[in-house]
């Protein structure tokens, strides 16, 4: 038996092996959504995010909604800690995270932003500062 997710594990794989390849040592960084880039959700269907990094780095995720407004969502009050070790795949929400990204209106282009660096940034703003009022549950 084959899993569901089988071909999507492979593809998410083939990724991650050029992110560890980069043979200059230069950080390098790959993100994704759980249905790989460029996916297309429905009202109502969850989202994951996932990251790697090549090398150990400190690193921030934005979302930017259709209206382009801007939100960090890592890190966050539940992995608060934005120092990733090396090849250590990340993903937001976690399995202990009490939420879920769930896809709803306004409709349009979403943008999913990774920095890293190798040293901490001087500020980390603010984040997900509404979570909690939705009774476990982020809407983007």
């Amino acid at each position: 038996l084959i899993p569901s997710d089988y071909r999507r594990a492979q593809e998410l794989g083939i990724e991650l092996e050029k992110v560890v390849d980069t043979h200059n040592g230069e950080l390098s960084v790959s993100a994704a959504t759980d249905r790989g880039n460029g996916a297309v959700y429905h009202n109502g269907e969850k989202m994951v995010i996932s990251f790697f990094s090549n090398r150990d780095a400190y690193i921030k995720v934005y979302h930017i909604d259709v209206n382009g407004k801007m939100k960090l969502i890592f890190p966050n009050k539940y992995y608060s800690d934005n120092f990733v070790r090396k090849e250590t795949l990340v993903q937001i929400p976690g399995r202990n995270y009490p939420f879920a990204f769930v896809l709803g209106k306004p409709y349009g282009t979403e943008f999913i932003k990774v920095i890293a660096s190798t040293t901490q940034f001087k500020d980390i703003e603010k984040s997900f500062k509404d979570l909690g009022k939705e009774i476990g549950r982020a809407h983007v």
